[in-house]
């Protein structure tokens, strides 16, 4: 149905189906679209380089890996339905206890914009939870996406210590951590999006 809408309103769509038999089903009336190219499998392992948007409902178990893959993108826009759930994670703010590494990943490649929130019955078959609408406009491109991510979550297993715990552990484990330029008074779930991040990079690229 996405595809169908898409495909009245754009020049061209090409569309990923990882399931075989959705996309067998495709395959039977998309012909019919002329500007529709239909790719079976896995949308992820793909580059979304040359297109101006990327527009899905995503299987929610894929969420944070779709993250992941479209901060290392191009493209400057996505139009996304993702569990609520994971897009209240991805606003949270520092202290929040939904505060982590996609957060912070979010904050630095998009200008993330919540739309409508979906009831189960908007969808068949229902999920048993509630979904929503999110808009992500890129501000940077960030190649490194999933070494840094990794990162992240290293430096959020440290979630409830300080900022200076954090740095004389991962410093003992051989990352070179800065010393200075953060509050080491502060919990690692307080520091500003960019602070976690300056940390999540020293972590990733000075590890031994």
């Amino acid at each position: 149905m996405v595809t169908r809408e898409l495909a009245l309103r754009v020049s061209f769509v090409r569309t990923h189906e990882l399931d075989d038999a959705l996309c067998e089903e495709a395959a039977g009336w998309l012909p019919r679209l002329s500007n529709v190219e239909l790719v079976r499998g896995d949308a992820l392992k793909h580059d979304a380089g040359g297109f101006d948007a990327v527009v899905s409902s995503l299987p929610y178990y894929i969420s944070s890996r779709f993250i992941t893959w479209f901060c290392a993108q191009k493209t400057p826009r996505a139009a996304v339905i993702l569990q609520k759930e994971f897009v209240d994670k991805l606003l949270a703010r520092p202290g929040s206890a939904k505060y982590g590494p996609y957060s912070v990943v979010v904050d630095a490649c998009f200008q993330a914009t919540p739309l409508d929130v979906l009831p189960p019955a908007a969808f068949d078959p229902r999920p048993k939870v509630f979904s929503q609408i999110m808009s992500l406009h890129r501000k940077r491109e960030m190649a490194d996406a999933a070494p840094t991510v990794q990162a992240l979550k290293t430096l959020f297993s440290f979630r409830g210590k300080t900022v200076g715990a954090a740095i004389k552990h991962l410093s003992k484990r051989g990352s070179n951590m800065p010393q200075e330029g953060f509050d080491r008074a502060a919990r690692v779930a307080e520091l500003e999006p960019p602070d976690a991040l300056r940390l999540a990079i020293s972590i990733r690229d000075g590890a031994a």
